[in-house]
């Protein structure tokens, strides 16, 4: 399962500036959930004032878990066909778990939303997401609340995928790496720092780099997530765009 994992592994580290290692001078990783929430079949678009005070306690679930310190990052993707409606990271490994802690959630027992989840591992310094946000809404003077738009590639073919985000034209995008398991044993989870799938295919395109044989099985969002997650891009620069809920 770990095949490329340590590749990729630095070559995040080379993103983030600094890899931690722990014996034998390894990377530090760590074992983490991913939870993929999909649109529930109770989801009904004429039903707004019911749906909008599950989702206000939704809202208030996921802060409980940040707070508790198991939910790590989180967003929603921009409205797009076939995408989930939003993306959680849990610092708990067991899968299992977390469907357990999901389905308290209030929009999941309503119905409302589906969650899908995988076991992840990636670099261990993805757990100083939290603390990297409050520091910057404290400089930014206690305002929070906005959130910045990236892109998110999931490619079932991890190794081929590690090799084509090393083209200089993608690298220096790449903010977090991470391998996933079952559902998709060897797959691999990238949160890349363009704000479009469009700038994605245009630096692509200029730099001539052709993604590898079966790059059509792999599946491509925008996601708005904290501004923070800019700060793991080599220049870290991050730039941020109009204010928006990242919990929804």
């Amino acid at each position: 399962m770990l095949l490329g994992l340590v590749g990729a592994a630095l070559l995040l580290g080379s993103a983030c500036g600094t890899v931690r290692t722990g014996g034998g001078g390894a990377p530090e990783l760590a074992a983490l959930t991913l939870a993929l929430v999909q649109r529930g079949e109770a989801l009904d678009p004429g039903d707004g004032l019911a749906e909008r005070e599950v989702f206000d306690a939704h809202r208030r679930f996921l802060e409980r878990e940040a707070e508790a310190g198991r939910l790590l990052v989180t967003g929603p993707f921009a409205p797009a066909e076939g995408a989930p409606r939003g993306l959680l990271l849990f610092d708990v490994e067991d899968p299992g778990e977390v469907s357990e802690i999901l389905e308290e959630d209030p929009a999941v027992a309503a119905g409302l939303l589906r969650p899908e989840v995988f076991p992840l591992i990636t670099l261990a310094q993805v757990r100083e997401l939290p603390a990297m946000e409050q520091r910057r809404v404290s400089e930014s003077g206690g305002v929070g609340g906005d959130s910045r738009r990236f892109v998110v590639l999931m490619a079932p073919d991890g190794e081929a995928a590690v090799e084509w985000i090393q083209h200089p034209a993608i690298a220096q995008e790449v903010l977090l790496l991470a391998q996933l398991g079952e559902p998709t044993p060897g797959g691999l989870l990238v949160v890349l720092g363009f704000e479009s799938i469009r700038e994605l295919i245009a630096r692509r395109r200029i730099a001539g780099a052709s993604g590898p044989p079966g790059t059509e099985d792999w599946q491509v969002w925008e996601w708005y997530s904290t501004p923070a997650l800019g700060a793991f891009a080599f220049d870290g620069d991050a730039t941020q765009p109009p204010r928006s809920s990242a919990s929804k």
